[in-house]
């Protein structure tokens, strides 16, 4: 009993980055070896050795071999938290995650552990989950309509995390663009937009889904998607913004705002964000300061400062939203108008005057003095602590 006490503190209180953890490596792997230690002590002591990582490589067969029974679950989830380090197990799991024969909860849980070790072979599993698109209903609950979306949706998860470097599933992950089930093409358009600018092949099919989808939340992350597709997307936004009705207008000049700001600290830096694209960009969201859809015009007016960062452009504009019906807008007006670097002497007059009034555009306005000047006060506190 004092063994399992003595064990048990080892395991709660190593961390995993420090020295000591590397030189208990040994007896972890013990600990996780032995079935006369209690389960949650084994799964604690597997979690460690997965945190701990590359030092106690040795584990991870280790915890093959004990992925069975009763230790799948937290043997599994071990392997996971190792990432890359648990590459050669790839080759084991991946069978598992399309044997068809086993509970979805099970092949769910494969899936994820797979998306955490990230490697090309990993994700290769994964892609060809995803396009298995016909699976047997009969006779096995595990293969039932739900278990098979829930499944689905597991996979593009694992494969958004993996980021970049999955790109070699997005044949498959565009062919779930077209999934009857929104939710899913929901995860679809994210994981998409996670592998960034090396897939804007994918452009067209995501544009589809911003255009023509009948689910608004699906046409969130399409336009998300575009706005981390790189340049080449922004051809795409710019016509939606320019032609689209204002549902998809707001949602293209957020998208762009996306592309980060080329402001440097000091100065716009045109190798960054938009390049040579960016007069246009702005050129396009200023025009849309004048929309009759408010939506439309905060969504410009926050993108044009992301962009440019000059708030002679958009503080006045601003200051206009903060008459608006929309308490969204509003509020979103507020917090912009916080975030500006230096007001132009026309805005705080402006603002001044407002604040007078008794009036929901007054409070707005006085609400944004207040927190500009907490904001400095607080920069000033911290400059002086420096």
């Amino acid at each position: 009993m004092e063994r399992i006490r003595d064990l048990e503190e080892m395991v709660r209180t190593l961390d995993p980055a420090s020295t000591a953890a590397k030189r208990a490596v040994d007896s972890l792997i013990a600990v996780i070896s032995d079935d006369r230690c209690p389960a949650v002590l084994r799964h604690r002591a597997g979690m460690l050795l997965g945190r701990i990582g590359e030092p106690a490589a040795a584990a991870v067969p280790v915890l093959l071999r004990l992925r069975s029974g009763d230790n799948r679950y937290w043997a599994l989830k071990s392997l996971g938290l190792f990432g890359e380090v648990a590459a050669g197990a790839v080759g084991q799991l991946a069978p598992e995650l399309h044997d068809l024969s086993r509970e979805s909860g099970d092949r769910i849980l494969v899936a994820d552990v797979l998306g955490q070790i990230g490697t090309g072979p990993a994700i290769e599993a994964l892609g060809q989950e995803l396009l298995r698109r016909d699976r047997s209903t009969s006779g096995n609950s595990s293969t039932d309509a739900a278990g098979s979306q829930l499944l689905t949706k597991t996979v593009l998860d694992a494969i958004s995390l993996a980021g970049p470097k999955a790109v070699g599933a997005l044949p498959a992950i565009v062919r779930s663009l077209e999934h009857p089930e929104s939710e899913i093409r929901r995860k679809a358009c994210l994981a998409i937009g996670q592998l960034g600018p090396q897939a804007d092949a994918a452009i067209d099919s995501v544009f589809e889904r911003l255009v023509l989808d009948d689910s608004p939340e699906v046409q969130d992350a399409a336009a998300q998607a575009l706005g981390q597709l790189g340049r080449n997307s922004v051809a795409v936004l710019l016509r939606v913004v320019r032609d689209a009705p204002p549902n998809l207008q707001w949602r293209a000049a957020r998208s762009l705002g996306r592309f980060g700001s080329t402001w440097t600290g000091t100065r716009i830096d045109p190798r960054r964000g938009l390049g040579e694209d960016r007069p246009t960009v702005v050129r396009e969201l200023v025009a849309q300061f004048e929309s009759e859809d408010s939506r439309v015009r905060i969504e410009s007016l926050e993108s044009v400062w992301r962009i440019q960062r000059r708030p002679e452009l958009v503080a006045i504009p601003l200051i206009a939203e903060l008459g608006s019906a929309d308490r969204q807008t509003r509020m979103a007006a507020i917090r912009v108008l916080v975030e500006l670097d230096e007001l132009p002497d026309e805005a705080t007059d402006s603002l001044t005057k407002l604040c007078a009034e008794p009036s929901a555009e007054g409070r707005s306005a006085c609400e944004v003095l207040r927190k500009r000047l907490l904001f400095e006060k607080q920069s000033q506190l911290e400059a002086a602590q420096d």
